[in-house]
């Protein structure tokens, strides 16, 4: 409860302090145990204190696999560091989870795999677990969020299934952006198995472009 106190006064400092204290006295059988786990792997996380974050969620996870959003977390985690390949197999756990009808509110249809500031602004970003199109729909497969200092969306850019383009033999996802109502497409295409390096420098573009 101390640390639960500290992280609503915005002292993350003394918080993080008092979650560590906690971690030691808990029983790991515990809910309370995994709730200061939790908070541990995040507070460590805005810190930028990766290596310290990873092993509690990983230790979570152990504990308690259908946290699912520790596996998100893990996941941003190692794409922060650009280690995708550690970052696989909770993807595919989520992925797995989506198919079994396990996951809940906002991970329902997204995770959030990757974070990051961008001329003072942060950045989300999402993948959505829909794949492919039977029915010749378009559909978003991965959002970037550009947000403002007042938690309002001021850009959005996205990568779009093109049903049409992959008929004519061309990319399978256009990335289009939309600013208020106006939806914009520079024309940038990506196949399937896409890099995310390449497909990150080329959404930064469009945020230089289009948040003039």
């Amino acid at each position: 409860m101390i640390a639960q106190i500290y992280s609503e006064q915005k002292e993350s400092d003394k918080a993080l302090e008092a979650f560590y204290a906690a971690k030691l006295k808990i029983s790991k059988k515990s809910a309370s145990y995994i709730n200061a786990l939790f908070n541990i792997g995040l507070l460590e996380s805005l810190k930028g204190n990766f290596d310290k974050a990873e092993p509690a969620f990983i230790e979570l996870i152990q504990l308690d696999p259908t946290d699912y959003h520790s596996y998100a977390k893990l996941i941003q985690i190692y794409y922060h560091r650009k280690e995708y390949d550690k970052a696989k197999p909770y993807r595919d756990k989520l992925y797995d989870a989506h198919k079994k009808g396990e996951l809940k509110d906002n991970m329902k249809d997204m995770f959030c795999f990757d974070q990051f500031k961008w001329n003072g602004y942060l950045v989300q970003v999402f993948e959505r677990y829909q794949n492919g199109s039977n029915n010749g729909d378009i559909y978003n497969k991965h959002l970037f969020y550009v947000i403002d200092n007042k938690d309002d969306i001021v850009l959005r850019v996205q990568t779009e299934y093109s049903p049409i383009s992959v008929e004519l033999g061309g990319a399978e996802y256009l990335l289009c952006a939309n600013k208020g109502m106006t939806h914009y497409n520079p024309g940038i295409g990506f196949k399937g198995d896409m890099k995310y390096d390449d497909l990150k420098a080329n959404a930064i573009k469009l945020f230089e472009m289009y948040m003039k």
